[in-house]
């Protein structure tokens, strides 16, 4: 059992920035909205109209960072 929780906590210790192929904000367009889709929760109602089920993400900058305020 202890070596099965040691080999997750290698894993864990490469998670974000940790880890050797992290890009940060030169991230590809498809990476990005995985990563954004995994840490945002998906919103009951359209932000915008409040009355549909939203469909995709949108950027509102148009830089397209990690910023999760940055996206609805």
């Amino acid at each position: 059992m202890s070596r099965l929780l040691a080999n997750n906590n290698k894993s864990f210790k490469k998670i974000g920035n940790k880890n050797p192929q992290w890009k940060g904000n030169q991230v590809g367009y498809t990476a990005l909205h995985e990563w954004i889709r995994n840490r945002l929760p998906k919103p009951e109602s359209c932000e915008n109209c409040h009355a549909r089920e939203p469909h995709d993400l949108a950027n509102r900058s148009n830089k397209y960072l990690r910023d999760l305020s940055d996206w609805e």
